[in-house]
């Protein structure tokens, strides 16, 4: 459960909020999982993800989700990104 204020929101004004998740991979035994925590209610008008594996040897894979996240290789790490609109994330 998260909480925030917006305040003060100018006339006519936007006020942009970014939740962020940061934890260590945990080992399974063939692989490393992450799950984002994410159930919401209602659908998210706009939803983004900016996925990094930094100075992984492979690339991670996705197995779960609409619109899985795609690893391409950049530098010495793998990134993806997803962008959706109005989605309901499982």
């Amino acid at each position: 459960m998260f909480r925030t204020r917006l305040y003060p929101i100018p006339a006519n004004g936007r006020k942009r909020v970014v939740i962020e998740f940061e934890q260590p991979l945990r080992d399974v035994g063939t692989a490393l999982r992450y799950v984002l925590p994410l159930q919401f209610t209602q659908p998210v008008a706009l939803f983004r993800v900016h996925a990094e594996a930094v100075r992984s040897e492979k690339a991670p894979v996705a197995v779960q989700g609409k619109g899985s996240l795609g690893f391409s290789r950049w530098r010495d790490s793998f990134v993806a990104d997803l962008e959706r609109r109005d989605i309901q994330p499982e």
